[in-house]
């Protein structure tokens, strides 16, 4: 099968930003693979009336999936994923088909998004096994799998398993597509995530290169991917200490974005949170605070008010006002950035906990140890922005995907 060529291009992977560019491809491909079956099969699938009754119903409930997982909705989309899935094994008399698989996909993409990345592995692995058998063992559609698959590892920090499975996709990927093709553009990508998770930011950077280098050839210098490419080798130059090469590269990828999509999208909202990090490891933060407010207002346009993207454009808010040495409003700045984050993530996900610990850092530095304390043992994976000994603001880059998203 040739469908990964599309799975860059699929809308949820720019409306979600960075984080859907690995996981995504499947649902993309096994759409094209059902749109493109010939018209006689299409005819026999929907013959009769009950037989298409059943389709639209099992249809809807796909697509109330993703309209939830649009809204971070966890449970609902879950729920309706799996309800989608049971109905077309139902149509299907329990074969595994791409419907099927595609939804199955997704409830591992919804795991993974919650932090249960382990549950979410057990789902690809079982899914990799009805791709194979669909697809072929060897072929671009179980790689995109694969890719899953490393990239849950990845977020348990599992990191050589995570760089296994991108080297294995990629080995695929370049017998299917070869080097110049969007799919080894991505395992490229996912292999530079890695090389950042564990430190090594020069190897990282040079695979998001090439990752730009294949993109700009293969889609073209004013294709979105590109932005977000650049927006990855900002984030590199920013940990290898260039914050002006950082904000050069975001500064690109704003222009890019905003010829494109206009104002009022997520990928901008993105951009000018990567633009208000960078100004504020320059120490420019009233700048700062002007790009992320840009990125809160398009957040709270797009999303509403309780989405997770607009919790940590709040929290990067707070790292730079934290920074700057205004404690009140980096307090206020990070109990709205938790407040959110619990009711669309809930009281255990990572990142509620990781806002927790901040919350922590600001009542110390105030000098309130009890308070201080008590937020500390909420949270037994403290993982702090703030930096006691430089005194300087460290962007909090979240477990988000295999394309580490600054302030996302």
């Amino acid at each position: 099968m040739h469908w990964n060529h599309e799975q860059r291009g699929c809308n949820r992977m720019h409306k979600h930003g960075n984080a859907w560019k690995i996981a995504a491809a499947l649902a993309c491909a096994l759409l094209l693979v059902v749109a493109a079956q010939p018209e006689s099969l299409k005819a026999q699938r929907s013959g009769q009336g009950a037989q298409t009754s059943v389709r639209e119903n099992c249809d809807t409930l796909f697509s109330q999936g993703l309209a939830a997982f649009d809204r971070a909705a966890l449970q609902e989309a879950f729920d309706a994923m799996e309800q989608a899935r049971a109905c077309w094994l139902k149509k299907s008399g329990g074969k595994e088909t791409a419907e099927s698989a595609r939804a199955l996909n997704y409830t591992g993409l919804i795991l993974s998004e919650a932090g249960q990345y382990q549950d979410a592995l057990d789902r690809y692995a079982g899914l990799l096994a009805v791709v194979q058998e669909l697809f072929g063992e060897q072929s671009g559609d179980a790689a995109v799998i694969i890719n899953n698959m490393g990239e849950a590892h990845r977020r348990l920090g599992n990191y050589q398993l995570a760089l296994d499975h991108f080297q294995r996709a990629l080995a695929i990927d370049l017998d299917v597509y070869g080097e110049q093709s969007a799919a080894a553009a991505r395992d490229y990508n996912n292999m530079g995530g890695v090389f950042k998770a564990l430190g090594d930011v020069k190897k990282a950077l040079e695979l998001y290169e090439k990752t730009l280098e294949i993109d700009t050839a293969v889609l073209g210098a004013d294709h979105p991917d590109v932005g977000l490419d650049m927006s990855n080798i900002g984030v590199a130059l920013l940990d290898l200490g260039d914050p002006h090469g950082a904000l050069e590269r975001f500064e690109k990828a704003l222009a890019l974005h905003l010829s494109l999509y206009g104002e009022d999208h997520p990928s901008v909202a993105l951009d000018y949170s990567n633009i208000g990090a960078a100004r504020a490891r320059l120490a420019l933060y009233p700048e700062a605070m002007d790009a992320f407010a840009k990125s809160l207002a398009i957040r709270i346009s797009v999303y509403g008010e309780n989405h997770p993207d607009v919790a940590m454009t709040y929290e990067n808010m707070g790292g730079a006002q934290q920074t700057a040495g205004d404690l009140t409003a980096a307090l206020g700045s990070f109990e709205k950035s938790l407040a959110i984050r619990k009711k669309s993530l809930g009281d255990k996900h990572p990142h509620t906990l990781n806002n927790v610990a901040m919350i922590g850092d600001i009542y110390l530095e105030k000098g309130d140890y009890a308070e201080a304390l008590s937020r500390y043992f909420r949270n037994v994976n403290v993982r702090a922005m703030w930096n006691r000994k430089s005194r300087k603001f460290i962007p909090h880059f979240p477990d988000s995907g295999g394309d580490y998203r600054l302030a996302a």
